[in-house]
């Protein structure tokens, strides 16, 4: 089945090397500009789980998908991470979450030595935390910008980006947060201030 489906066993093969479940995949999968439209859900269900036995040579681990947001803001390291895979993805959203998904993540991967014992221990985010993050914060973020441009009001997404105001990277922040200091600038007015 997955000869049948070649950009999919890419796609989907390359996320479950850099450790993303079966889980993961199938919702990337589903976009209808990867193989959402020629393949019923079930299965789709079953492409993934073979497209991750194939690609790591063991099944996919079982159990909940990560979904707390107050995970991306519970150290310096993960606001970071977390601040960098949203705005790689922010910058190909016209591609769609998945794609724009798949493009950051394969980077952050990269960039972050692409090690999955790394994963394990909680340095760097992984694919199915990364993945949860682009989900519930890339289009929130598109139409709470849009409706604010027109002068409407939207529901702030529960995660997005905002500029940091010592250096203006761009930072993740919770809908609560108006203005937003990246932990960088905030160790450095920490040493300051203790100096």
């Amino acid at each position: 089945m997955a000869r049948e489906h070649p950009i999919a066993t890419l796609v989907g093969g390359e996320l479950a090397r850099m450790g993303a479940r079966s889980a993961t995949i199938y919702a990337v999968l589903k976009s209808p500009t990867l193989c959402g439209k020629e393949i019923t859900p079930a299965r789709l269900t079953t492409l993934a789980r073979q497209i991750h036995l194939e690609a790591t040579g063991e099944s996919s681990h079982p159990g909940l998908m990560p979904s707390a947001t107050s995970w991306y803001f519970s150290s310096d390291r993960r606001i970071m991470h977390s601040s960098l895979i949203l705005s790689l993805a922010w910058s190909w959203r016209h591609l769609g979450p998945e794609q724009s998904f798949v493009k950051a993540y394969t980077i952050y991967w990269r960039l972050t030595g692409g090690d999955r014992t790394d994963l394990a221990d909680g340095r760097t985010v992984s694919a199915d935390r990364a993945w949860r993050l682009v989900q519930q914060s890339l289009l929130p973020m598109q139409n709470w910008i849009q409706a604010k441009a027109r002068g409407h009001t939207a529901a702030t997404p529960a995660i997005r980006l905002l500029r940091c105001r010592s250096c203006t990277i761009p930072v993740i922040a919770s809908s609560e947060n108006l203005r937003v200091t990246c932990p960088v600038c905030r160790g450095k007015d920490q040493t300051k201030s203790s100096c």
